[in-house]
């Protein structure tokens, strides 16, 4: 995932392992403040592009709903349950906010509505003050055997995986310290698929899913997700790697591609490893099971913070402009919490989802920034 200028280094795909990677880490959930949206010091804006993506949020807000019903979603609230947080109370407020989706009221009558029937909660230790960045789901030409192109492959969760001893294994007895597989390693024969480079795979690591176009007689596409990930920390490439080198975000594609060698020395430091399985449909799923949607939905520290929830952002969010260059605009967003990442933690760290191919990648590459997190209830629940 993400920054291109050398100032905002510190990207998602290095820093925050997004997409559907699951934490091991445990904490305990954050305290919550209920404000109404008048005791908001600062007008918070609610969603300057609800008029043209209303059909998407409301699409958002279904998957939420569906996973808010679940036993999964039952189980996952009982950690909040000493915040006064509930399943219920999410889910009936995501229920009432569908209906005024459904209703005519115009974009301006529906958010007026909503500041009259809702609150605001927001995690006290954020402070109100978030730093986002931005996640997407790559597409990549690939092979299903390997060929003097194709050398790098992506793994297929083993049958056996779950009872394999702790510690796990390394990433360099995985795959190889160059990416490439060893057949000593317990991943081999279970390849799904084969990449033209390594940092192909490896940005398939970080942003957890990928839509590969298959070469050879096939010509068909492949969707691949997050199923499972080695218990072992993730470190992605440090900020002085970039200083150092006076590179930027958008340049190391070419320059690990002149210096392979040291792009293998940097992920031999990495031990997390992730593992795929084909998705049955091109549509990215987030670590709830359910399709995340571009600029709707975000992934947080589902330890701390109330997954399924709909939420409102605010932060400076990537636009293209007529002759193509990206440019930052402060935005709000109404979003729906439906992903997590291995390094995305705390309270206060948020990644946004948007979209999938090239201009989503170059878009999440210029999301860096500070912003403000609030979740919708309804006043009506206790």
């Amino acid at each position: 995932m993400r920054k291109t200028l050398l100032i905002l280094c510190l990207t998602s795909s290095f820093f925050c392992f997004c997409a559907q990677a699951e934490s091991f880490r445990s904490f305990s959930p954050s305290r919550f403040e209920r404000v109404s949206f008048q005791s908001v010091s600062t007008p918070l804006p609610f969603d300057d592009g609800l008029a043209s993506q209303r059909q998407e949020l409301l699409e958002a807000v279904g998957h939420s709903v569906a996973y808010l019903r679940s036993s999964d979603a039952k189980d996952s609230y009982v950690r909040f349950q000493r915040e006064g947080i509930s399943r219920e109370q999410m889910l009936v407020s995501l229920e009432r906010f569908r209906e005024l989706l459904l209703s005519p009221l115009s974009a301006h009558e529906l958010q007026e509505q909503v500041r009259r029937e809702f609150d605001l909660l927001y995690p006290a230790d954020a402070e109100r003050s978030v730093k986002f960045t931005g996640y997407f789901q790559p597409t990549y030409e690939a092979s299903l055997t390997p060929t003097e192109i194709f050398r790098y492959p992506i793994y297929q969760t083993p049958p056996d995986f779950s009872s394999w001893p702790l510690p796990h294994p390394k990433r360099i007895s995985l795959e190889g310290f160059e990416g490439r597989g060893v057949p000593q390693s317990p991943l081999y024969g279970y390849e799904l698929a084969w990449l033209k480079t390594r940092w192909e795979a490896y940005m398939i690591h970080v942003q957890g899913s990928a839509i590969l176009n298959l070469q050879g007689e096939t010509k068909k596409q492949l969707s691949i997700r997050y199923d499972e990930g080695t218990k072992k920390p993730f470190r992605g490439i440090p900020r002085s790697f970039l200083v150092t080198n006076g590179i930027s975000w958008g340049m190391l594609p070419q320059y690990f591609k002149r210096n392979p060698h040291q792009f293998n020395y940097l992920l031999a430091r990495n031990d997390r490893f992730i593992l795929f399985a084909k998705n049955e449909t091109a549509d990215p799923l987030g670590s709830l099971g359910v399709p995340v949607i571009a600029e709707r939905s975000i992934a947080t520290d589902k330890s701390l913070l109330p997954p399924g929830a709909l939420g409102i952002i605010r932060t400076r969010i990537p636009y293209v402009g007529k002759n193509g260059d990206i440019y930052l605009k402060k935005t709000s967003r109404l979003v729906l919490d439906q992903d997590t990442g291995s390094a995305i933690k705390g309270p206060a760290r948020v990644d946004i989802f948007m979209g999938t191919g090239p201009e989503a990648q170059r878009r999440a590459n210029h999301v860096y920034s500070q912003g403000s997190l609030y979740y919708l209830i309804h006043k009506d629940v206790i």
